[in-house]
């Protein structure tokens, strides 16, 4: 296509009908359905820069008007899948958009990826409070945290879905014998030990992390947690609210749609 998506940096996104994620592996569109419940379709994003015909059948059948785009992807990328998307007009949501939501926030903007940043900047809005734990389950998982209106930091660890395809990956064999539901007793034969080591010692390792940086930062005041992320029930129904010991607030759908400037 010789054309480029026109382009909107509109600091509010209530007239974008869809929400979309470019990542580094998926390409998420998030729309709302007739209840007004965010919804997500996802696609490869490695399948769509070869063809993003897929991407362009269901926007079309979704009758998308104006689209809000974020990315991470290198700018190469990006500007491929902008120009299949010429049809609609994009909103760009970048950093700077973000800046006026932390005013009296610390946070090191320069560094700090975007899709974080979202996450934290919605989080703060979610919950009021000064301290946070914001916890973003996707193809990796990222812990920030946040004491006092400042961002101390985190990390950026292998995603819960990874953790699990990556034995698979490597032995294909095992795929019939891995079980969606987790087990919290040791396995006796190969399907009951892959259902507590895919997902036990991935839980219980990020909950010893997260509490070992609370005890450490935030002493006697106990920061609100949020679990988001396209793996956060996945995380939930694991186990990991109970590990921590610590009650979260499960918002799956973190920044979607966030409206600028609130």
């Amino acid at each position: 296509m010789n054309t480029v998506a026109k382009t909107s940096h509109a600091p509010h996104t209530s007239y974008c009908t869809h929400d979309m994620d470019a990542g580094n592996t998926a390409f998420k569109v998030f729309f709302k359905d007739a209840e007004n419940q965010v919804q997500v379709k996802a696609f490869s994003t490695h399948a769509l820069l070869e063809n993003p015909t897929p991407l362009l059948d269901f926007l079309h059948a979704q009758n998308a008007q104006a689209l809000r785009w974020r990315s991470s992807l290198p700018e190469a990328s990006q500007v491929i899948l902008k120009e299949a998307l010429s049809l609609w007009e994009l909103h760009l949501l970048e950093k700077e958009a973000l800046l006026p939501a932390l005013e009296t926030w610390h946070y090191n903007t320069v560094q700090l990826g975007l899709d974080r940043m979202l996450h934290i900047v919605a989080a703060r809005q979610s919950v009021k409070t000064p301290s946070l734990v914001v916890i973003s389950a996707g193809t990796g998982t990222t812990v920030d945290f946040i004491l006092d209106h400042t961002h101390l930091g985190g990390w950026i660890q292998c995603g819960f879905g990874l953790w699990q395809e990556a034995l698979v990956e490597k032995a294909p064999h095992l795929a019939t014998s891995f079980s969606e539901e987790p087990s919290y007793d040791l396995g006796i034969d190969t399907s009951t030990a892959l259902a507590y080591g895919g997902h036990r010692p991935y839980v219980l390792g990020l909950a010893h992390a997260v509490r070992e940086q609370v005890l450490a930062r935030f002493k006697e005041e106990a920061p609100a947690v949020i679990l988001t992320g396209g793996y956060a029930e996945a995380l939930r129904n694991t186990g990991v609210e109970e590990a921590l010991g610590m009650p979260f607030l499960h918002a799956p759908y973190l920044g979607t749609f966030y409206e600028m400037g609130v």
